[in-house]
């Protein structure tokens, strides 16, 4: 029986209480315990003698244990074997504050504590959603909440003197609850989400003092759009929108440069002055950076292929049919949704041209035999003595992809030279994204072909003739037995009616040239059973 857990969320105040509980502010070494040097006694007046010998009489090992001094107190917090010591990896006042804790722990009461810490770094602790509580740390000026299940940010709950947000690889789909009252921010992280669209929300009018945005790993797919966004930022400097599916566009980087004249750094890395030159006015011709993604196959050659067996081995094989055996490679690649994409060379920011539409989707032959080979994309697929498996190829498979075929050779010793390139578009973005995610299988495919002489080709049609007029016969639909029921029905009634009319005719014959009754004239009664069974059959 499966066990099922369930996650308890819980608020970043609780999360950050419990990471202040961990700090022991009030228990050993810290705090105001019996364990500390007491002042007060010094001041003391010493009145009888026997005092002052007992207080020699104990060995200063004994003093030492009830009365710590606090530099070595402190000293219990900072050894990495002491077990005193704890994680201030939360918040870089957390030492500070311990340290506080023991030299003068008097001071301590929840107002300080809570306007003492100015950063704070709670990553996966459950949390849900930021509350009300967090605006006690009014110093607060960095937040960072990093993997936990935040799917929305109310601004009037953040301090407000707080300059970073980071809120990397949560469950935001909205900016909308952030944009309300947002405060002062110089630097916010919003990457490893799902946000597909920024509308209006990340713009100069909410983040005037903005110098640093992460958006890197989200949904963003229309790269017009976002920066056109981006642009009425003032004071930005460092943008991050790697991992998003805009960033696969040919052209995405050197636009993106041209457009934010200001950047200093994209995607972690330093805009030089020679880029800036190099894509200098690619701002103006917007339209030739589409919403597309292209990529080149390049096939060179395949080599260690194995010998078939009927070169190998030809007495073991009759004379005919002749087996024809042809090799190429097959890329299994997302499948085209959309109709009317143009197909752009495979290009980096260097250089921005179109060229004819090369993509081709091969259909697939039904007697092919495959050989699957993990490859990768480059200028030669190496078979490493491949297994030969019957397996049909699909054009289409259930997961929405399709099959990229190069040329395909005959089989002949030593390398099979293919040299074979194709480049193809997609513009299905966020789709592509999540495909390359994934495994990309590469297929090395072996295609049998049987070769008969004409006169036995003759054969083999006529054979298959035969089969199949057997086959459609087979398939022939019966009639309707209740149709074919009232259709003799309707026959016998005409008939029934028929013959009634002849014996009629033969009764009325008979009276008027005998003048006797029928039933009296046998030799005429024979002859109507006569009529009327030649009638029927």
């Amino acid at each position: 029986m499966e066990n099922i857990t369930t996650v308890k969320y819980q608020t970043a105040f609780t999360a950050f209480e419990a990471l202040l509980k961990s700090l022991c502010l009030n228990d050993f070494p810290c705090g105001m315990g019996n364990w500390r040097e007491n002042h007060k006694s010094k001041k003391k007046k010493i009145e009888h003698i026997d005092t002052i010998e007992s207080k020699f009489s104990v060995t200063l090992k004994d003093y030492g244990v009830k009365h710590e001094k606090v530099d070595n107190l402190q000293e219990l917090t900072k050894i990495k074997q002491s077990p005193w010591k704890e994680d201030y990896s939360w918040s870089d006042e957390a030492e500070d504050l311990r340290k506080f804790a023991i030299h003068s722990p008097w001071m301590l009461n929840e107002k300080f504590i809570f306007e003492f810490f100015k950063s704070l770094k709670i990553s996966d602790k459950n949390i849900r959603e930021i509350d009300a509580k967090m605006l006690l740390l009014t110093n607060l000026e960095q937040l960072t909440l990093t993997a936990n299940h935040i799917q929305s940010i109310e601004s009037h709950h953040l301090p407000k003197k707080l300059q970073v947000l980071e809120l990397y690889a949560n469950e935001i789909s909205s900016l909308a609850d952030l944009c309300s009252k947002p405060p002062p921010l110089l630097h916010l992280g919003l990457g490893r989400n799902i946000i597909n669209t920024t509308d209006d929300y990340i713009t100069g009018g909410f983040w005037p003092n903005l110098l640093s945005l992460d958006m890197s790993f989200n949904d963003l797919s229309d790269l017009h759009d976002i920066i056109g966004k981006l642009q009425t930022l003032p004071k930005l400097r460092n943008l991050i929108l790697q991992g998003n599916p805009i960033s696969l566009i040919p052209g995405y980087r050197g636009y993106t440069i041209d457009c934010l004249r200001k950047l200093a750094y994209l995607d972690d890395r330093p805009i030089t002055a020679d880029e800036k030159h190099h894509f200098k006015g690619l701002s103006r011709r917007g339209e030739s950076v589409l919403n597309e993604a292209n990529f080149d196959f390049d096939v060179s050659y395949i080599k260690n292929i194995p010998i078939p067996d009927e070169v190998k081995e030809p007495e073991n094989f009759p004379e005919y049919p002749k087996i024809i055996r042809n090799y190429f490679v097959q890329f299994t690649f997302l499948k085209q949704e959309s109709s009317g994409a143009d197909v752009l060379e495979i290009m980096d920011d260097d250089d921005i041209s179109t060229n004819k539409p090369s993509f081709r989707d091969s259909e697939a032959d039904d007697e092919q035999l495959t050989s699957r080979q993990q490859s990768s994309m480059g200028h030669s697929v190496l078979a490493q003595s491949p297994v030969i498996i019957q397996s049909p190829i699909q054009e289409n498979v259930e997961d929405g992809t399709t099959h990229v075929k190069s040329s395909k050779v005959p089989w002949a010793p030593g390398e099979l030279m293919i040299e074979w390139k194709d480049t193809i578009a997609r513009d299905d973005l966020l789709s592509l994204r999540n495909f390359l995610t994934k495994e990309m299988n590469v297929e090395l495919v072996e295609e049998k072909i049987l070769a008969y002489p004409p006169e036995m080709e003759d054969e083999i049609e006529t054979g298959s003739m035969r089969s199949d007029s057997k086959k459609k016969d087979k398939n022939k639909t019966k009639p309707d037995k209740r149709d074919h029921k009232v259709y003799i029905k309707a026959r016998n009634h005409h008939q029934h009616i028929g013959l009634i009319h002849i014996i009629l005719y033969i009764i009325i014959f008979c009276y008027i040239y005998t003048n006797k009754p029928f039933c009296m004239n046998v030799k005429y009664f024979i002859y109507i059973i006569y009529i009327v069974i030649v009638y029927n059959y």
